[in-house]
């Protein structure tokens, strides 16, 4: 029976909707890291870097939507680099934490 109960529990941990979370975001743009992300695409806007997320992934930072497409590289698991067009907008953005939901 405990296997069962088990077999229960992460079926039904599956199946239910992701929340969201507060993340650490960041900005980047190719000037820092040059002209391609690590899913072989220019590097452009309405794409983060994420080490804890499959490249491809949907997310929406406090509501707006970016895909992963890039990585950090450095294995955290809350953290999100942002890209930005130019270098003066992410410097402006600075250190945010943003509320994190993946689109299921």
């Amino acid at each position: 029976m405990p296997k069962l109960l088990a077999i229960l529990l992460l079926l039904v941990s599956f199946a239910m909707p992701v929340s969201a979370w507060q993340v650490m975001c960041t900005a980047y743009t190719a000037y820092e890291s040059g002209p391609v992300m690590a899913n072989g695409m220019e590097i452009q806007e309405g794409y983060v870097a994420c080490d804890f997320l499959p490249l491809g992934t949907v997310i929406y930072l406090n509501g707006q939507r970016y895909v992963v497409g890039d990585r950090i590289g450095e294995g955290s698991d809350n953290h999100i680099d942002i890209v930005f067009s130019d270098y003066d907008s992410a410097i402006d953005f600075g250190v945010q934490y943003m509320e994190l939901e993946v689109e299921e």
